[in-house]
């Protein structure tokens, strides 16, 4: 789809899961430009008491300055690099 993934797993001490970069409209104003998104990634197949973010990632989300976002399905992280969902 022309766009970088990259997993940040392993990074851990609750980073998002995968980097997402390429040209993606911006949530704003709409206009398409390189950016990189930060993607937590949570199992919609679990129980929604097991989809919440871990105290690790509470943190790291709430430490963060820049966007973070998450998504359950592949469906979300198409909405968020097409601007559809920030």
């Amino acid at each position: 789809m022309g766009y970088s993934v990259v997993s940040l797993a392993d990074v851990g001490d609750g980073c998002p899961d995968i980097a997402v970069g390429g040209v993606i409209p911006c949530p704003h104003c709409g206009s398409g430009f390189p950016r990189n998104l930060l993607v937590e990634i949570k199992n919609w197949q679990l129980k929604p008491s097991q989809r919440r973010l871990t105290p690790k990632e509470k943190l790291w989300h709430q430490d963060w300055k820049g966007q973070v976002s998450i998504a359950e399905t592949t469906g979300e992280i198409l909405g968020l690099i097409s601007g559809k969902r920030q």
